[in-house]
């Protein structure tokens, strides 16, 4: 069974150690810890990370910091929270920055577990939030915000395009898209690479959003 890279980063020794034991008893999961944000940092671009479990509140660098600089660097990479409420403004936060939702650190081993598959399968996780809600604030708010660009940026789409983004929503990774494709996992980067640039967007929130606004996806 192939094992999954998980960061763990917090600068509570206790809850990382907690988290790490929790995790290697329960799934085939290989475990690396971080203290801090630049820490974290160097480890995702030292070995091959899927998927962060993410502080929000560290002393040098905090979790949303953090956060956005391992997915510029690294934007496949999942990003799912610790946190001590599902606040309306965390959430917004979470999603403009691309990371794919967040538990709550006192959450059981079960639902982190249920959390950690949903997030590695390329869908969000907000515990009982409802996620029809969460994308209605996150449109309102987020990209307007943002400067959204109009409806008539679909038509610099080309029909490749648009079918990778509807790939994108149903939470596929490139590689996954490639394989449906039958294309190179490179030319699946310089897609989506061209699309963000052509909507003027910096990740697959935005990305998704926008086309469930405008019926790219329903």
């Amino acid at each position: 069974m192939a094992t999954t890279n998980v960061l763990i980063v917090d600068d509570h020794p206790f809850i990382r150690n907690a988290i790490a034991d929790m995790l290697t008893r329960s799934e085939n999961f290989n475990i690396y810890k971080a203290e801090s944000g630049y820490e974290a940092i160097a480890y995702a671009d030292e070995y091959d990370i899927e998927l962060v479990l993410m502080d929000i509140v560290m002393p040098d660098k905090d979790g949303f910091e953090t956060t956005s600089e391992l997915l510029e660097k690294h934007p496949e990479l999942k990003v799912l929270f610790l946190t001590g409420t599902y606040g309306k403004e965390n959430i917004i936060r979470i999603l403009e920055l691309g990371a794919s939702g967040c538990v709550l650190k006192d959450a059981d081993e079960e639902e982190l577990l249920f959390a950690i598959h949903k997030v590695l399968k390329g869908d969000h996780y907000f515990g009982n939030q409802p996620m029809a809600d969460i994308l209605a604030d996150y449109e309102t708010i987020v990209l307007p915000r943002k400067g959204t660009p109009p409806k008539a940026e679909l038509n610099s789409l080309t029909p490749r395009e648009k079918e990778i983004i509807k790939y994108i929503s149903m939470g596929l990774v490139n590689k996954e898209i490639a394989e449906k494709l039958f294309i190179s996992k490179r030319t699946i980067d310089k897609h989506r690479t061209n699309i963000l640039s052509k909507l003027q967007m910096n990740n697959s929130a935005e990305l998704i959003a926008y086309a469930v606004k405008y019926g790219i996806v329903d």
